[in-house]
């Protein structure tokens, strides 16, 4: 599509409040064709504020703006050549942060999530692409700061919405908190997990555990066992891995993980696994302990 075309058809998904399709338009580069895009940054912004205007999905200057700066970063990421992996990362987190703002001033309920969702797991999987080739290049800088001050920026305007749940940005906030305890866990910065930890203990505004989807109460459950074991708390790192293990996709190979903390916790604490479950997981080596 040109690039007329293109922004159209991705504004009207947004204001529909489609978040699968907007992903899709917005996951494919070959959606796009190149050849419609001005080769400045300038040149660019000025051409979608005008195409967004003549679109009828937006009526506020102050909108047209903004969404074109969106689409900007989203194009100028999707143009980077494969082999600038930086460069990709810079743009979308840029988009990113962009989207977070319309979010927070335009955008009303949950719908928003899935779209949110598309954005933290693309981040994140760009942000290691790029570590790997700054690393390949001799160098020492890490993109995790930036993805972390992303989450943390994202986590803020989720749990500043005030409408109830389940039809509320709220809902995001156990993503964010699941997705930043990914990174301390990888960095082994556990001491940064707590506020998060605390928040969803003591604030009021945080949802029930039970309101979240199954995989956010997996996550959660399973950072929140494994730092209970490292602070030698067996019984309740016991239970929340329990809880992890019983909730997670029996199909999914997240059970073999789960259990590999679950197992030693129980035998610390005198319950020893059957052997059918060990065959059935493949964990042999708890066998000799079992008998």
């Amino acid at each position: 599509m040109r690039l007329d075309d293109w922004a159209t058809i991705l504004i009207g998904h947004f204001c529909d409040e489609d978040g699968e399709r907007a992903i899709d338009v917005m996951d494919d580069p070959k959606s796009l064709d190149f050849r419609s895009v001005p080769q400045n940054a300038a040149g660019l912004q000025a051409k979608l504020q005008d195409l967004l205007k003549k679109s009828g999905y937006l009526s506020s200057n102050d909108h047209i703006k903004v969404w074109a700066s969106f689409f900007n970063k989203l194009v100028l990421h999707l143009t980077v050549p494969s082999q600038d992996a930086m460069e990709s990362f810079i743009r979308f987190n840029e988009a990113f942060g962009i989207m977070i703002n319309i979010a927070k001033d335009q955008f009303d309920g949950a719908w928003c999530l899935e779209i949110f969702d598309y954005f933290g797991k693309k981040l994140t999987v760009l942000g290691e692409q790029a570590d790997d080739d700054l690393f390949a290049k001799g160098s020492i800088e890490k993109t995790t700061d930036r993805v972390v001050a992303t989450f943390q920026t994202l986590f803020s305007m989720c749990q500043k919405d005030n409408s109830p749940p389940p039809n509320s940005k709220l809902m995001g906030v156990m993503f964010c908190i699941n997705s930043l305890f990914r990174i301390y866990f990888k960095q082994r910065k556990y001491r940064s997990c707590t506020p998060l930890i605390n928040w969803v203990c003591n604030s009021n505004a945080c949802p029930p555990l039970a309101q979240f989807s199954k995989a956010d109460q997996v996550t959660y459950n399973y950072y929140f066992g494994r730092l209970e074991l490292l602070n030698q708390s067996l019984l309740s790192a016991e239970e929340a891995l329990m809880s992890s293990f019983r909730l997670c996709d029996p199909n999914s190979s997240n059970r073999i993980l789960i259990l590999t903390y679950l197992i030693p916790i129980r035998i610390c604490l005198g319950i020893f696994p059957e052997e059918s479950l060990l065959k059935k997981f493949r964990l042999s080596i708890y066998s000799k302990i079992s008998r």
